[in-house]
């Protein structure tokens, strides 16, 4: 797997980094904390990454990813959707929220 960083903004209103990058690959798609992990290598920083879209080009190996990066997991939850969050922690996150919030009404 290859990344090449395409623009990368720094945006202080929200405390975030935006990234837009290419991304060249073997076989199938990447799954999407492949693809977080190679993205905190190609630019050096920890953080919590939330990839917003993921846009495969038809019959290549290779996509477009745009990708936000938060100082901290609590700082993307007060800003992104929930189910941006829940897309990036993986179903099992979702599936637990869902749980808690049916123990909260008995």
């Amino acid at each position: 797997m290859d990344i090449e960083i395409e623009e990368r903004k720094e945006n202080k209103l929200f405390k975030r980094e935006e990234i837009k990058c290419n991304l060249r690959y073997e076989g199938k798609t990447p799954e999407r904390q492949k693809i977080k992990e190679e993205i905190k290598n190609a630019i050096g920083r920890d953080g919590f990454v939330v990839l917003q879209y993921i846009k495969q080009k038809y019959g290549e190996n290779r996509a477009k990813v745009y990708a936000k990066i938060y100082p901290s997991e609590a700082d993307a939850r007060k800003i992104e959707p929930s189910y941006i969050i829940a897309r990036n922690l993986g179903i099992k996150e979702e599936k637990k929220k869902k749980e808690e919030k049916k123990e909260e009404k008995k």
